[in-house]
């Protein structure tokens, strides 16, 4: 049996948290150079309008697909919070390919550019849901298999109907992965109808997590002592027998001795 420390879900270091902090800051500069982008697309008075136009579409449908992956990462971040750093990463690049887009002259290469940021954001919502439900599949493995299925199931009842959304959740990625046309639409449907609420019913695992952990260590102290009771009683029954066997051999020993002596006796009162 393990500590209840290493039972419970990796906790942030300081080192974690410098990293998540960085990686965070750069995905909010990244959603501001977005806003900026907009902002210039829509107030420039340029004579190309139709460019203006295609861009500022582009523009709008990468902000709609931030504020999805935004929202992903957020529910997310509630189940673990080193988990959401490579989604933020994916940010972070679709900021990168935002700004060089604004120092592109090129029209096509621009539009290539947020085409880029665009397929980043979308990765970023993706990984977001990966992550968070193959977390919470991970942390119910572990307290099945080192706390019990009786305890888990005794303090989150929960337990099945969670196993039943992560069943149907891994069954749809992999359809995604299949028809990679579609998706986007698979994830987004996720993300609206099973995401959220799968969040909320882990966390009243993590609510009651300390509460498994006390009874699997109570009853792991019961094991180990009836355990060594149970030891004790055979080894009291080893000695036991032991001490039969040689009452035993000695009681034989006394007996087959007395009967040596009648017999000498005998034998020396009928030849004197």
């Amino acid at each position: 049996m393990q500590s209840s420390s290493d039972m419970r879900a990796v906790i942030s270091s300081p080192k974690t948290d410098i990293i998540f902090l960085r990686t965070s800051l750069t995905a909010c500069l990244g959603r501001q150079m977005i806003i900026f982008a907009v902002y210039r697309s829509f107030s420039a008075k340029s004579e190309y309008m139709s460019e203006d136009k295609e861009l500022s579409s582009r523009y709008q449908l990468i902000v709609e697909e931030w504020n999805k992956a935004e929202a992903a990462i957020k529910i997310a971040e509630q189940v673990n919070r080193e988990i959401v750093i490579p989604s933020i990463n994916e940010l972070r690049y679709g900021g990168r390919r935002i700004i060089e887009s604004l120092a592109c002259d090129d029209l096509s290469k621009k539009i290539s550019l947020l085409d880029d940021a665009h397929f980043d954001c979308c990765r970023a919502r993706h990984d977001a849901i990966d992550a968070a439900t193959s977390k919470i599949a991970a942390d119910l493995d572990i307290a099945v298999k080192q706390l019990g299925p009786d305890i888990v199931l005794r303090y989150f009842p929960r337990v099945t109907e969670l196993n039943k959304y992560l069943q149907s959740i891994r069954k749809k990625v992999t359809e995604s992965r299949k028809d990679r046309h579609n998706r986007d639409n698979i994830y987004a449907v996720l993300q609206e109808n099973n995401l959220e609420n799968i969040a909320d019913i882990f966390e009243e695992f993590k609510s009651n997590e300390d509460l498994m952990i006390q009874a699997a260590m109570q009853i792991e102290a019961e094991r180990e002592t009836m355990e060594a009771k149970l030891n004790a009683a055979l080894v009291d029954q080893k000695d036991a027998r032991r001490k039969a066997d040689r009452n035993f051999w000695i009681g034989t020993a006394i007996g087959t001795l007395g009967v040596l002596v009648a017999i000498a006796t005998l034998f020396v009162s009928v030849f004197s």
